[in-house]
């Protein structure tokens, strides 16, 4: 949940570092992750943490009223689990529940990042021409922005190998 969320903060930083920085390999991005001290590490943590909230408690019951409502309304709700009809379903509801965590998700990941670049690229930078600007910092509340589809992506890809792929799997693994 959030606490994890808030410890994974440097762990995240130093990903989204290495983005832009393909020059340095992991320790090179974790010293710049925590350049300016311990807590530089944490820099843009609070507000993932905060949003991780409502993330963690509400995104699996909406995953499954959807796939129950479509399932009802489909008449296939009798059907195993991992039907075709009812993996559709759960595609769907996938889809549902993503685009409900990427915009509830999406301004305060993208803050962070934007944080992370600014305190390690910008602040702390070795060079002195000026070249290195901050990036604005976007607002918490944005839902959708750049990267956002590719946000949406990976979390359609995790929400629907746990809740559809994943049962599917495991009726025809042998045993």
């Amino acid at each position: 949940g959030p606490a994890v969320i808030w410890l994974c903060t440097p762990l995240r930083n130093g990903l989204t570092l290495g983005a832009k920085d393909k020059k340095s390999g992991i320790v090179g991005l974790y010293r710049k992750v925590f350049r300016g001290g311990i807590h530089a590490g944490w820099t843009g943590g609070f507000a993932p943490a905060v949003v991780a909230c409502p993330q963690f408690l509400a995104l699996g019951p909406v995953y499954h009223f959807i796939n129950g409502s479509l399932a009802d309304c489909a008449g296939v709700a009798a059907l195993s689990p991992t039907s075709a009809p009812r993996l559709c379903c759960s595609a769907i509801a996938a889809l549902g529940a993503s685009l409900g965590e990427t915009m509830l998700t999406f301004g305060s990941q993208a803050r962070n990042a934007q944080m992370a670049y600014n305190n390690s690229f910008v602040h702390f930078a070795s060079v002195v021409d000026g070249s290195r600007k901050n990036v604005p910092l976007n607002r918490v509340r944005d839902v959708w922005g750049v990267g956002a589809e590719a946000l949406l992506v990976r979390n359609f890809l995790s929400v629907f190998s746990v809740r559809s792929f994943s049962p599917w799997l495991r009726e025809r693994m042998p045993d």
